[in-house]
């Protein structure tokens, strides 16, 4: 690969049989491929954050992982938002997790509908809002994803993506959801997969920054280069 083959260029044939020398030079090599680090930014109140993506990568776990490290971790307040009214038993999963939290949840239908939730959380640090899973095949829910997305708020989107997904797949998801002007990439399920070139190179593909990492039910990752911090 061109990682590889830059690493050997960069190298003398004896630091080639250095181990120290070659994890560190080969660490730079991966480190360049990988655009910027940015978790969800914060500023003021009412810090608007969406979680989008194909179905079953676990988008709605994952935000309750971030609820629960804002809410507990750095005392923040939260509210829910849920537009995923598709899939079954979706809005009770969400419920169950913002009981536990002890987070508000408002479901909305339309576009207006979330404005006005938003507008309804005027107290709140961060408005994380869960959207219905869409197949990257089905053109009309992912306009109706644009559509909520394309309201009058400010929102941080997060294409999430699950690191088991094949490269070729992974490429006709960023194609499907091209539509989204600005967003970061978050990856969950590392420890369902034993490879997770996806990351670099999805991350080199769109040159968007990374976000955050999951891992199981209960961890998640924020991403500083090469090092990483678990907040579960």
């Amino acid at each position: 690969s061109v990682i590889i083959n830059n690493t050997k260029n960069a190298l003398s044939n004896a630091d080639l049989n250095d181990k120290i020398q070659l994890y560190e030079t080969l660490k730079k090599e991966i480190i360049s491929y990988v655009k910027d680090i940015e978790p969800i930014q914060l500023s003021n109140k009412n810090n608007i954050v969406a979680f989008v993506g194909p179905t079953g990568v676990g988008k709605t776990t994952t935000m309750a992982k971030l609820a629960a490290l804002y809410t507990l971790s750095k005392n923040k307040k939260v509210g829910f938002i849920t537009s995923d009214t598709y899939r079954i038993a979706a809005v009770e999963q969400l419920r169950t997790y913002s009981d536990i939290i002890g987070i508000p949840l408002k479901v909305i239908y339309s576009p207006q509908e979330f404005k006005n939730a938003v507008e309804n959380y005027s107290d709140k640090d961060i408005i994380m809002v869960d959207t219905a899973g869409r197949s990257h095949n089905d053109k009309y829910q992912l306009m109706e994803l644009k559509h909520l997305l394309n309201s009058d708020t400010k929102t941080q989107v997060y294409l999430v993506i699950s690191a088991g997904t094949k490269m070729k797949d992974c490429y006709d998801i960023l194609e499907s959801y091209g539509f989204l002007d600005d967003y970061r990439l978050l990856f969950t399920k590392l420890d369902e997969t034993s490879t997770h070139g996806i990351i670099i190179n999805t991350s080199f593909y769109t040159k968007k920054p990374l976000s955050y990492l999951t891992y199981g039910q209960n961890e998640v990752f924020i991403i500083i280069p090469w090092v990483e911090v678990s907040s579960s």
